[in-house]
């Protein structure tokens, strides 16, 4: 019995035992702190993605308007970041808009580089990404204004971007030089008594006859020929290219030929260079042509520009100085001389009626710019001066689309034209105003106008009959092209930056 008593007592296991436990809870504590730490540095590796992705994001953003201040905006965008502990990236996607607040359809990327298509707005859409694993991307999304910055101003005296027609006595004078130039997309026609102090250039064909003189170059795309007398101060060039031969060549009217013709009465001071050949020879001095010739010899087509586009654009005006007089929701007619007489700042009317003039004397006390999309007009005996000796600014702006829209201004017959028939004076001496007359469509000046200033026509240009016009150049606010050429830059301004 004392034997088995001893036993009963005996305690030295629970030692084992006891260890074993410690172990084992510290084990389990070890285990969790394990666990509490993984789980942080999982949160801190999901939270340093989450900020460098975003991060990527808004450098796409950011890198992206810079870039839209080119002439040839980016379509899309993408790049890394030099950031740690993995590298950022981000891409972005780019939709241009005619309109401010990036609505209605889109403009083809590819026209908005070659200047074709002159964006309002962009949206931008930014995914920004990390080479580290786990989480996804984000994304950011930001709209801005476009504004384009265009060529420099307006530089030629008459632009038609189809068929320019001269007949019976016009003078165009240079800005003090000879540097009233004329051109055209399609053919040139000069009839009867024309002088011009500049060059002229043609997409197509020059034809002279009785009397067309210049104090610069002929330079043709295809040929050129010239009856009756005149004299031509410069060169003449034909280029002989033929639509869509050759791919200098725009206009389908040129003559492949290239020759180069003049009557015997006629004067060239300098040279002739042609792609066919030239007539009369020998040349030199004392012949009609006192230079050299060349024959066999393309000189090519003269230099190519586009139509420039000239809308309304309200931010452009407002900064040039304007104030805006919205008549669109009025009736025709939508304002009298009265109603532009009093204006005595700087004054931008836009109208969506046809603008009959009228046997009206318009007085202008400020500078002032007529946007009408249905055109402008006058049948008779119409006069627009300057109220006083100061001289001022004449905008007659017929826009490329209708306001607010990328919707193309119609042209038709009684749409979209500027035409004047008889006797029109856009006083030049006692109370002078500067001009600056334009329309995609056709213009018709006849019977007596005289003015100083710019015509510039997206169809054709038809002038008969005394017609007189002192050069001078204009810049346009919000013009796109002055000189024919896509815009030189944009100016940015960002409306907002979001996730999304």
């Amino acid at each position: 019995m004392r034997v088995c008593s001893r036993r009963a007592h005996d305690e030295t296991g629970m030692a084992l035992i006891s260890a074993i436990l410690v172990t084992m809870v510290v084990t389990l504590l070890a285990i969790g702190a394990i666990e509490t730490a993984n789980h942080s540095l999982n949160s801190t590796v999901v939270d340093r993605k989450q900020v460098q992705s975003i991060g990527g994001a808004e450098a796409g953003i950011d890198l992206a308007t810079n870039s839209l201040q080119s002439a040839a905006p980016p379509c899309t965008l993408s790049g890394t970041l030099p950031s740690g502990p993995t590298t950022s990236s981000y891409s972005v996607a780019i939709t241009y808009y005619g309109t401010t607040d990036g609505s209605g359809s889109a403009l083809s990327c590819s026209a908005v580089q070659a200047g074709t298509a002159v964006p309002l707005s962009a949206l931008l859409t930014s995914t920004g990404d990390t080479s580290a694993a786990g989480f996804g991307s984000r994304v950011m999304h930001a709209l801005v204004h476009m504004t384009a910055v265009p060529s420099p101003a307006f530089d030629k005296a008459i632009f038609a971007q189809g068929t320019l027609t001269f007949n019976n006595k016009s003078t165009i004078n240079g800005d003090g030089k000879n540097n009233a130039d004329v051109y055209t997309n399609t053919s040139f026609t000069c009839t009867n008594n024309e002088n011009f102090y500049g060059s002229l250039y043609s997409q197509g064909d020059i034809t002279g006859s009785n009397t067309c003189t210049t104090s610069g170059d002929w330079w043709a795309a295809g040929t050129i020929s010239a009856t009756g007398n005149g004299v031509l101060g410069g060169s003449a060039y034909a280029g002989g290219c033929v639509t869509p031969a050759a791919g200098t060549c725009t206009a389908s009217t040129a003559n492949g030929a290239g020759n180069i013709s003049f009557s015997s009465n006629y004067s060239v001071a300098k040279n002739a260079i042609a792609k066919g050949t030239i007539s009369p020879t020998p040349c030199g001095a004392g012949k009609v042509i006192q230079g050299t010739c060349s024959t066999s010899a393309n000189h090519g087509a003269p230099p190519y520009y586009s139509f420039p586009v000239v809308d309304y654009n309200a931010l452009a005006w407002s900064q040039a100085g304007y104030t805006v007089h919205d008549f669109t929701g009025s009736s025709c007619p939508a304002f009298t001389p009265a109603t532009l007489a009093a204006y005595t700042s700087p004054a931008v009317v836009l109208t969506n009626c046809n603008v009959d003039w009228g046997k009206n004397t318009w007085t202008f006390n400020t500078d002032m710019a007529v946007f009408a999309t249905g055109g402008f007009g006058s049948t008779n005996q119409v006069t627009f001066q300057s109220g006083s000796a100061t001289s001022h600014n004449f905008y007659m702006i017929v826009p490329s689309h209708l306001f607010g829209t990328q919707s193309a201004t119609t042209c038709s017959s009684n749409s979209g034209n500027i035409t004047f028939t008889n006797k029109t004076t856009i006083d030049s001496t006692t109370t002078p105003l500067v001009s600056f007359i334009y329309t995609p469509c056709n213009v018709t000046i006849n019977n007596n106008q005289s003015e100083v200033g710019q015509v510039y026509s997206g169809g054709n240009v038809s002038i008969t009959n005394q017609f007189t016009m002192n050069y001078k150049s204009l810049s346009v606010p919000g013009a796109v092209g002055g000189t024919g050429a896509p815009p030189v830059s944009y100016l940015i301004g960002r409306v907002y930056t979001r996730e999304g």
